[in-house]
């Protein structure tokens, strides 16, 4: 476990069995249970063979994006702040080379400019041993970070 003292500092978990990653799918298929998005309010889904995404609505919203519009992972991944998209690719690259979970906290720059901070929560699923998807929640926390900026204590019942 990490030490969260440190606001938004990564926190990572321990790897899942494949079975309770495919727990976590309601209508599991042909790719290792992960063909479709996890039903969460912002839940998203990213091949690892060609780096395509999948996100429900409520991230479409989180990043200012009209859902179901066409989604490439290099412009998302701009939209973080330099600090995030950093930490990002560092907690991802590790996940997948290591088939290990992860958590941050992170920034975005919506497209309609406006800040954002979000939980991404990311698990790996893997078939024949290699990662073939990442996969989780993107939690918008924006008001909640401002809230605990504002009332320090509310931070400290929260824990």
């Amino acid at each position: 476990m990490v030490d969260r003292s440190s606001f938004g500092a990564p926190m990572i978990v321990q790897p899942r069995t494949i079975e309770a990653v495919r727990s976590t799918i309601t209508e599991p298929g042909p790719a290792p249970g992960i063909d479709r998005v996890a039903p969460l309010a912002w839940g998203w889904q990213c091949d690892l063979s060609d780096d395509s995404l999948r996100w429900t609505s409520g991230v479409f919203d989180l990043f200012g994006i009209r859902a179901g519009t066409r989604l490439d992972r290099r412009d998302t991944v701009a939209m973080y702040t330099e600090e995030s998209r950093a930490m990002l690719e560092r907690l991802r690259s590790d996940a997948v080379a290591n088939r290990r979970s992860f958590t941050f906290e992170a920034q975005i720059h919506r497209v309609d400019g406006e800040i954002r901070r979000m939980r991404v929560t990311a698990d790996v699923a893997c078939s024949n041993g290699r990662a073939t998807h990442l996969y989780g929640q993107k939690q918008d926390i924006t008001n909640e970070t401002m809230l605990v900026a504002i009332h320090p204590s509310y931070g400290e019942r929260c824990r």
